[in-house]
């Protein structure tokens, strides 16, 4: 049920969907985001009070700050926010959404609000059967916008937000809050990132490139548009679209943001069409064949997976790793997974210092591989530790992910020391969050003492959160814990979590402590 526009369910049903996208990975799954724990949740929980007559956001919104690598030599910067502001800053902003998003064209995709509703539709798919016909045309042209969230002006989106659906409410306030407070940071800018609350609100700083496309559509300039948040693509005649991209460079920088002239190009049909397909491939697909077999004892079938395209698309990412974007590395490590293919582990592991801006994708890998149903026994603790010890300058973020290929029962005395130094040291999220579960998971009396001479000097909140947690998977008394967590009013969610679950610690899930699955074990050891 919602209050003051809050639908605090309906938010954490949002937050709970990012993680598996998000650049950090929790040990425990973000669990105060749960559907079943949020139906507990007031509006105090998330920091609103009454004032007089009206009800105001009086919390402080908390980031703990980054850089995650989006190529070989570039690096961006990012955030994480506190669960708190994270949740209502999510529940105000589809609450906003759901009136922002009534006019919105149908041939905008992407996190938004479609006939009043949230995720009912699939959006990509959506997204997908509007490019059906773009390799039936002559011409088409393709753009998107450069750091588009970084670029938004936040204090000209908050007036468009607040002209369209007025101002005085929690609501607004909130949203004003949380974007002040990022655009505050040092080295940040724009709106945060890898945030659904984020994209919910950036259809806002389109609406004139929205307005420039529905109106060459309307008038027949234009034979078809999409928008999949900033990537736009469209069809027309040749002089058209020329003349389209050059409007639409105006309408962005009126409001403040530049079209990525590296990526706007103007082509044929096919060449879009087929550039879009290999953006949205998810898995390569491989030609599969049956063949029925006959013997003197009975007949059966035998499926044979041809994987010269996979091993040819492998080859071309170990052949150049640091020049190969990220989305295609994903897409072939992704489809080794699926076609259980490791012939090439010892040449990943090789090529790690230049896939940084693919280091969770690879680290995945990696540990899949170890459990793989051929049993291949892999030494990861002593990859990762000679990795660390090479003197390579991995970004923090990178070191981290290599640490997450490695199962806490694998962990050994040279990694188990390397750990022990980030849990002590580190100020990186991500590196604490592995260090504590690791740590906490096998050594708890060894995690507590290193905590113990740490805790009182740490005020990063998103942090204490971290050592909290794993203090209590560590077998702390509970007033310990309690204690840690009320040191931050932004940690008040996950102590009331704690204490709605009567302290219970929900499961590690296996994207962060990859643990062998028994049944597959035994069925491993069945295989000839």
């Amino acid at each position: 049920m919602a209050f003051l526009g809050l639908d605090i369910v309906a938010g954490a049903k949002i937050v709970k969907s990012e993680q598996f996208g998000d650049w950090y990975r929790d040990p425990w799954g973000w669990p105060e985001t749960t559907h079943e724990f949020a139906e507990t949740l007031t509006f105090e929980d998330l920091g609103v009070s009454k004032s007089g007559k009206s009800y105001v956001y009086d919390a402080t919104p908390n980031f703990h700050l980054f850089d995650v690598p989006k190529s070989f030599l570039g690096v961006r910067p990012a955030v994480i926010q506190d669960v708190r502001s994270r949740l209502a800053y999510t529940t105000a902003a589809a609450g906003l959404a759901v009136r922002l998003h009534t006019d919105l064209p149908d041939w905008v995709y992407g996190w938004r609000y479609r006939d009043g509703v949230y995720g009912k539709t699939n959006e990509w798919e959506l997204y997908r059967e509007s490019q059906a016909d773009i390799h039936r045309q002559d011409f088409a042209a393709q753009t998107d916008v450069t750091s588009f969230f970084a670029s938004i002006d936040v204090d000209r989106l908050i007036r468009r937000i607040t002209d369209s659906v007025g101002g005085g409410n929690v609501l607004t306030d909130i949203v004003r809050r949380v974007l002040e407070a990022h655009n505050l940071l040092h080295g940040r800018s724009g709106i945060p990132q890898r945030s659904s609350a984020s994209a919910l609100l950036a259809h806002t700083a389109l609406r004139q490139v929205d307005d420039l496309l529905g109106s060459l559509l309307q008038s027949g300039e234009l034979t078809a548009a999409r928008r999949w948040m900033d990537d736009i693509s469209f069809e027309g005649p040749e002089p058209a679209l020329y003349g389209a991209l050059l409007q639409l460079q105006q309408s962005c920088r009126q409001e403040g943001l530049e079209v990525n002239a590296l990526k706007t190009m103007l082509i044929s049909g096919e060449q879009s069409a087929e550039g879009l397909r290999e953006e949205a491939q998810g898995l390569i697909r491989l030609p599969v064949t049956t063949t029925r077999v006959t013997n003197d004892y009975e007949d059966f079938e035998m499926t044979f997976v041809d994987r010269g395209a996979l091993r040819e698309a492998e080859e071309q990412v170990l052949s150049s790793p640091s020049r190969t974007p990220r989305s295609k590395v994903g897409i072939v490590l992704k489809s080794l997974i699926r076609y259980d293919e490791y012939s090439r582990i010892d040449d990943w592991m090789a090529a790690a210092p230049y896939l940084p801006h693919a280091a969770d994708k690879l680290s995945r890998y990696l540990a899949a591989s170890n459990y793989s149903l051929w049993g291949i026994g892999l030494d990861l603790a002593k990859w990762f530790t000679e990795l660390q010890q090479s003197g390579w300058p991995h970004v923090e973020w990178v070191q981290a992910q290599h640490a997450l290929a490695v199962p806490s029962e694998q962990v050994d005395e040279g990694m188990q020391s390397i750990l022990e130094s980030w849990l002590s040291v580190s100020s990186n999220l991500q590196k604490v969050a592995v260090a504590v579960q690791r740590i906490a998971a096998k050594h708890p009396v060894r995690y507590r003492a290193l905590v113990a001479a740490r805790i009182d000097s740490v005020h990063d909140p998103l942090l204490t959160r971290l050592l909290a947690l794993g203090l209590l998977m560590a077998a702390q008394p509970r007033d310990d814990v309690r204690q840690a967590l009320r040191r931050h009013p932004s940690n008040a969610l996950t102590l009331k979590y704690l204490e709605e679950k009567e302290w219970r610690l929900p499961d590690v899930p296996d994207d962060f402590d990859p643990i062998q699955d028994e049944r597959e074990a035994e069925e491993s050891e069945s295989l000839p």
